[in-house]
């Protein structure tokens, strides 16, 4: 389930989130990472993140269908 407000983090969860190699290039990854609650939700500003690798993966390979007949090289 994708995590909407970043106040549902609990402290040392694993938790899931896409990205992008070098901030712009495609695939869409999934990566996790365990929430550290020291360093507070500000620096998971405008992330999509979710509480599982399953939802994650749904929406990296949505993406990637869609964005592939443009970058043919995915």
């Amino acid at each position: 389930m994708r995590i909407d407000n970043p106040t549902q983090l609990k402290h040392g969860m694993k938790y899931w989130y896409l990205s992008v190699g070098n901030c712009c290039h495609f695939p869409v990854r999934v990566l996790s990472e365990h929430y550290d609650s020291k360093n507070g939700p500000q620096s998971l500003y405008g992330m999509l993140i979710f509480d599982d690798e399953d939802s994650a993966k749904k929406l990296a390979n949505q993406i990637n269908q869609k964005i592939s007949p443009i970058f043919p090289k995915l």
